[in-house]
């Protein structure tokens, strides 16, 4: 089984759904003020006008509360799709699916330690 295989069931299927349970098990006012922490450090890059993607966006927490033209959150775990579209976030589901040159801002926060080959994933995100 190669890395991304590797990769791929961790956070996709029955692992990928207790991964993100675990992970997202805090109450609801945690969570807003884990939100709205991040919000702040952001808000500097993302303006009313700006086109904002995350690639890897988990629940939609880093991005929920920036006010922007359009929000989207490309991640591999579709078990989180409904949460993340609940709170205002487009899914995207696969990278094929991710428009090149599209995107003013893209946020990339605690991925990158998450896949197989890091350069490769940043090429992807730049183009």
């Amino acid at each position: 089984m190669n890395s991304m295989d590797k990769i791929e069931n961790r956070y996709t299927g029955e692992l990928g759904e207790q991964y993100h349970a675990n992970k997202h098990f805090l109450n609801d006012e945690v969570k807003e003020m884990m939100a709205e922490k991040r919000v702040k450090k952001f808000l500097r890059f993302v303006k009313p006008e700006t086109r904002l993607l995350e690639y890897g966006v988990g629940g939609g927490f880093n991005i929920k509360n920036l006010v922007c033209k359009e929000k989207d959150g490309f991640d591999i775990a579709t078990s989180i799709k409904d949460q993340v579209e609940k709170l205002g976030i487009r899914f995207i589901d696969s990278e094929d699916k991710i428009p090149n040159d599209y995107y003013d801002v893209i946020i990339c926060n605690h991925v990158l330690e998450h896949v197989p080959n890091p350069i490769e994933t940043l090429s992807i995100i730049k183009s």
